[in-house]
């Protein structure tokens, strides 16, 4: 993939909306420090919910726990590439 594959739609902030080639859809692009605050913040109110437990973890408990899982995974694309 080279960069002309890419094509940047539109930037506000902090995040980007662009278009690779090879997808149908655009994606959405985060800037690794704005991953990094989202990240922090869901693992705080896991936390709480960790904290305030008195039996089982509702549903919303697991979805959480899965956006930080796919936001992770992220983060460590981002760092590997980051430390080439």
């Amino acid at each position: 993939m080279n960069d002309n594959d890419i094509k940047c739609l539109k930037v506000s902030g902090n995040i980007a909306i662009a278009k690779l080639k090879c997808r149908k859809y655009p994606g959405i692009l985060f800037q690794g420090d704005t991953v990094y605050s989202m990240l922090s913040r869901l693992k705080k109110i896991i936390l709480f919910f960790e904290i305030k437990k008195d039996g089982d973890f509702p549903d919303e408990y697991y979805e959480l726990e899965y956006i930080i899982e796919v936001l992770e995974n992220a983060q460590n694309i981002y760092k590997n590439f980051e430390q080439k």
